[in-house]
């Protein structure tokens, strides 16, 4: 009671500031009110603290070989704990990286498949010998156990979500890194300064829902306390669920399924975040250098029977059928491929993206097929062109439709990957494509397309388009003689709010600039009298 009247206290003190300065403040903000919550678990739990890690771009290796899908428009993070079986990967890739622990004289393996690599977050220091176990975002969840994470959501960015995962199955281990249902999760599409729209299936304090409902607003509930509390045992997740409503903590309460596998107690977990495009880069730099987030792994002291959770039912995808637009789409892509051939002694190639995208629409065939799903995330689809070079004089454009203008999405992204390297080298997101079309074609539709270009030097050409430049060297960079690939993620359509589909979407079309080949010889012909 004590603890729940100085929250209450702290909420209050909180209001009068909000009142005061006309920012919203977290009632969860201050690691003090968070230990006093942390606190009430100790009659009934054993409690293992952790910490919450985020994975900072600036602090990639500049020479990873495998960089893990790194994207500088976006970052992840997980919770992480003292587990006595975090293990390495098989047949990793090595290199030295600083994490952002400031430990830099370890050794991270980056394994080829993970999307994202919650492997940069395991923490091994010289400690480890003298009996410290290292620290890591794969734990197991016996069924006396649950993850606790509380704290408060960021301030304003396109996405923010969290995605529960099973990660490893099986005696041997098998790597799946596969949702386990839909993420909790909110979205903000700003289509201008007057005009927001926003959803949240994240239960807040500013956002209270109910599981499975949805938050629709003009803005979603940023810098707000919640809590998602993860676990195995239905009874044993209430018990941690009914601590945290009783302090007035806005509860997001999960129920891990057992596996279909038949590999019970062989399993391992993680939660993921995603966060995209902050409005205040400064202050989402700060959220991620001291996330005001805690984590908990507790274990009841007492007893329990079993008490199984079922799979989760998936949100259907409801997916707006870009397909009204292929017309204007394709007399498009012909007037930036006559655009093209018109450069002096150039060619135009030109190259739709490869149908089907993907071949299943959740995670549930990984897991049965012990497959590494890559971390799959059903608010977005992952949608690639086909792989390109570009030399020092080439320029190549994307051609796509606007996810957001057609309604599958409030957020959509496009990327150009360093393939090999599995590694993003710029990112541009809607605000860059919106009116990128118009003088292109004479058609209404024109603002439902994109066109944008990607070059050495953007300078050297006749672009008419948003031109990126896209460095050979350096870091990060794609040199001359390395495949390119260009990545659309939107995310969370306007209707059900989780990803599209591919199948009624458009997807990108590059057209690339190439020498022009040498004219044909020129015959001549002469009569000779015989």
């Amino acid at each position: 009671m004590a603890v729940y009247r100085s929250l209450a206290f702290a909420t209050f003190a909180f209001m009068m500031i909000e009142l005061a300065t006309g920012q919203k403040t977290c009632s969860l903000a201050e690691e003090s009110i968070r230990d006093g919550i942390t606190a009430a678990f100790n009659d009934e739990f054993s409690v293992n603290t952790g910490v919450l890690w985020m994975f900072d771009f600036d602090e990639l290796d500049e020479n990873c070989d495998d960089c893990g899908n790194a994207n500088p428009a976006s970052t992840y993070g997980c919770p992480r704990f003292q587990v006595s079986n975090a293990r390495a990967r098989g047949r990793p890739t090595v290199r030295r990286v600083r994490s952002s622990s400031g430990v830099d004289d370890e050794e991270k393996s980056l394994p080829r498949l993970d999307a994202p690599n919650i492997e940069l977050a395991k923490t091994v220091t010289a400690s480890s010998r003298d009996g410290v176990l290292p620290l890591s975002c794969e734990w197991p969840l016996r069924s006396d156990e649950v993850v606790v994470l509380f704290g408060c959501t960021p301030d304003s960015m396109a996405y923010f979500g969290l995605t529960p995962y099973l990660y490893r199955v099986g005696a041997e281990e098998s790597l799946v890194f596969a949702s386990i249902g839909d993420s909790l999760s909110m979205a903000e599409m700003r289509r201008d300064a007057d005009n927001n729209v926003a959803f949240s299936r994240l239960n807040t304090e500013t956002s209270r829902i109910a599981t499975g409902t949805i938050y629709r607003s003009s803005s979603a509930p940023w810098n707000s306390a919640f809590a998602l509390v993860m676990g195995t045992n239905r009874a044993v997740l209430e018990k941690v669920a009914n601590v945290l409503s009783a302090q007035g903590v806005p509860v997001n309460a999960f129920g891990v399924p057992a596996p279909l596998t038949g590999d019970s107690g062989r399993e391992t977990y993680t939660i993921l975040l995603r966060g995209a495009v902050p409005v205040y880069p400064d202050k989402w730099q700060a959220w991620q250098r001291s996330p005001p987030m805690s984590a908990l792994r507790l274990r009841l002291k007492a007893p329990v029977a079993s008490d199984p959770f079922q799979p989760h039912s998936l949100i259907p995808r409801q997916t707006v059928d870009e397909m009204v637009l292929l017309q204007t789409h394709d007399a498009l892509v012909r007037q930036v491929s006559a655009h093209v051939s018109n450069m002096p002694g150039r060619s135009a190639v030109v190259s739709p993206s490869p149908r089907p995208q993907t071949s299943t629409e959740n995670s549930m065939p990984c897991v049965l097929a012990r497959v590494n799903c890559g971390g799959d995330n059903r608010d977005t689809m992952y949608i690639r062109s086909l792989s390109f070079t570009l030399p020092e004089d080439g320029i190549a454009y994307a051609i796509g439709s606007r996810h957001v203008a057609s309604g599958n999405a409030h957020y959509a992204s496009l990327a150009a990957y360093n393939s090999a390297r599995r590694l993003a080298v710029v990112s541009v997101e809607d605000d860059v494509l919106r009116g990128s079309a118009r003088g292109w074609i004479a058609d209404a539709a024109a603002d439902d397309l994109y066109v944008i270009a990607f070059a050495r030097n953007c300078s050297a050409h006749d672009v008419a388009a948003p031109c990126v430049h896209l460095p050979s060297s350096g870091f990060p960079a794609v040199a001359v003689d390395e495949v390119i690939e260009l990545w659309e993620r939107p995310y969370s359509t306007l209707g059900t709010t989780v990803g599209p589909w591919w199948r009624t979407m458009i997807l990108p079309t590059v057209v690339r600039s190439v020498p022009a080949p040498p004219p044909p010889p020129t015959w001549s012909w002469s009569w000779t009298s015989f």
